[in-house]
């Protein structure tokens, strides 16, 4: 060991909490997308910084360029922005917000009454879903044995 060196705390990079969870469940986010049909290679991470003078800034998850969830695990206030795409995945004990400023995401809350870890299977679910609603030029409906 090197008695040379010297920890500091407080220098992590604000987005640290984000990346340190979604790493936990990254291998079922990544195996629930190749059962759906999906390469996993195409899901990304990718931390956005806060405005000048804000305290916002979240972590975006993505598949391609289709946005799965938002993560805010910095600052006082704490969240996930999913997109209202996917709202028919939230059970109804879901506390959800909707705020026009954040446009067409339901924002799930993250504090001490609902912790990350309780939406752990919920954005495993949305990850891969973003396979099913990827958006197409044309897929096939119900219809697709009359059709072909």
């Amino acid at each position: 060991m090197n008695t040379n060196q010297v920890a500091m705390d407080g220098f992590e990079l604000p987005e640290i909490n984000e990346f340190q969870f979604l790493e936990s469940i990254r291998q079922e986010i990544n195996t629930v997308v190749a059962q759906k049909g999906g390469d996993p290679k195409l899901i990304s991470v990718k931390s956005t910084k806060p405005a000048k003078g804000t305290s916002g800034g979240y972590t975006v998850v993505k598949l391609e360029n289709f946005t799965a969830f938002r993560l805010k695990l910095r600052g006082k206030q704490q969240y996930i922005l999913l997109p209202m795409l996917f709202s028919d995945l939230l059970e109804s004990d879901f506390h959800t917000a909707s705020l026009p400023s954040e446009g067409k995401y339901l924002r799930l809350p993250v504090d001490d009454q609902h912790t990350i870890d309780s939406y752990k299977e919920l954005l495993i679910r949305v990850a891969g879903e973003t396979v099913n609603r990827y958006p197409k030029e044309w897929d096939c409906c119900s219809l697709y044995q009359q059709c072909s």
